[in-house]
């Protein structure tokens, strides 16, 4: 039974997150609220429009405890029969409402007439229009269609809203599956939690953009271009390790490569490969200028299959050695396979101005290091749908030539904390995970 009843006006709150609106609006209520709507709002700042941040604005209502003839008691676990028949009676309060507020609208026009035509009194008439365009615009701004799903109302929207929270996608992503939830799912098929939650699972894998290391004619050229301490000079170490690796595994002639560091911002970091290519047995060399990449390119190209260069790791706000760096590697004969590599335990909002910021590289795809430094990794699965930008390579480890593998849809899904994973479905959808 509904133990509340609903103060006419619609609040809203402002916060950092949902989160911090949720717990502003209980420090002032307590328990007696309900939140109907939450959007991201962008907030402009920093030069030239980046740094922009996104806050998050609430609306709710405030909830009127009925008068109880007996003391409330602790609500018993709730079990799937009744988990489905307080969704059904909460969908038939909406569409209660849904009818109530269509006839309500179609009639207000009539209401105001008589009232008008009925009444002398000037304030009782003005104070009755005001309510009338309040509600009228409440209801409005709503949108109380005749497909729509009130997610303070749907059980299994709200739900599947505070599981993506949990795994920490962005509101942006957040809204997008909650929208498409409210649009494709009829009302009976929303009583199905399963069955929301297993399509969840797979408009998540869908988002995730995969891309294949590229083949070329030698020499294939591989850039690694990020922010300082995502690990480059490490993945660069294993990548490197990894051709070597998979030649021997395919019974293949094991490539020639080439180490090259142009790392001109960070102490040491030639000689780390310089050691890693004794160890992996292949041949080192630094470059500190772009004469010096060019140079030593041409005349050793036909000695090797692959030059993997490491770069400087550079703050996504240090616009001036960013370009300098550029500058550097963009040569039109190297032809080269640039990677952004990026920390997966970075924010949501420094990964969005990292992957922008460094935008100028003309990066083809992205490699995910630390990944088994987070336990979530919802936030980069958002802002690299949001941006349109693929993944190549995870790495999930220190130890090389061991703990970089390629991306894959099955292990990203199955990553995903509070989600029940029917493992055998999304393996026949996107492939095995290797």
């Amino acid at each position: 039974m509904n133990n509340y009843d609903y103060a006419n006006d619609l609040k809203s709150i402002e916060g950092k997150s949902l989160d911090d609106c949720r717990r502003k609006i209980k420090k002032i209520y307590g328990d007696d609220f309900e939140i109907v709507d939450h959007k991201s709002i962008p907030v402009p700042g920093g030069f030239l429009g980046f740094g922009q941040k996104d806050i998050v604005r609430v609306e709710y209502y405030v909830k009127k405890r009925k008068s109880q003839p007996t003391p409330i008691q602790t609500a018993p676990v709730i079990s799937q029969n009744e988990y489905k028949n307080d969704f059904l009676e909460a969908s038939a309060r909406q569409i209660q409402r849904q009818a109530e507020t269509e006839e309500f609208l179609k009639n207000r026009n009539q209401i105001l007439a008589t009232a008008t035509a009925t009444n002398n009194n000037s304030q009782q008439i003005a104070k009755l229009t005001e309510q009338v365009e309040f509600l009228s615009q409440v209801i409005s701004s709503k949108d109380f269609a005749s497909n729509s799903n009130d997610t303070g109302l749907n059980p299994s929207i709200q739900r599947i809203s505070e599981m993506l929270e949990a795994n920490e996608f962005t509101t942006k992503y957040i809204n997008k599956i909650v929208n498409r939830l409210k649009s494709e799912f009829t009302l009976e098929e929303l009583s199905d939690f399963p069955l929301v939650e297993k399509t969840v699972v797979d408009w998540i894998g869908e988002s995730i953009q995969i891309a294949e290391l590229k083949h070329h004619r030698p020499p294939h050229v591989i850039v690694l271009v990020g922010p300082t301490g995502v690990g480059k000079t490490t993945t660069v170490a294993k990548l490197t390790a990894k051709l070597v690796l998979n030649a021997k595994s395919a019974g293949e002639e094991i490539p020639q490569i080439c180490m090259m560091t142009v790392d001109f911002m960070r102490v040491g970091a030639a000689e780390q490969l310089s050691r890693y290519g004794k160890i992996i047995t292949c041949e080192f060399v630094q470059a500190e200028r772009k004469e010096d990449v060019q140079v030593y390119f041409k005349q050793n190209k036909s000695r090797f299959d692959y030059f993997v260069i490491d770069t400087s790791g550079i703050s996504p706000n240090d616009y001036e050695n960013i370009g300098k760096m550029h500058s550097i590697i963009d040569l039109e004969e190297l032809k080269a396979d640039v990677f952004l590599t990026l920390d997966a335990g970075s924010k949501a909002s420094d990964l969005k101005n990292i992957i922008k910021n460094y935008e100028q590289f003309g990066f083809n795809s992205i490699i995910l290091t630390k990944c088994d430094e987070t336990k979530t990794i919802g936030n980069v699965i958002s802002v690299l749908d949001e941006l349109g930008k693929s993944v190549t390579f995870i790495t999930n480890g220190q130890e090389v030539p061991r703990f970089i593998n390629k991306a894959n849809v099955v292990q990203a899904l199955t990553s995903l904390v509070e989600f029940n994973i029917d493992r055998d479905h999304i393996e026949r959808k996107f492939g095995p995970e290797e």
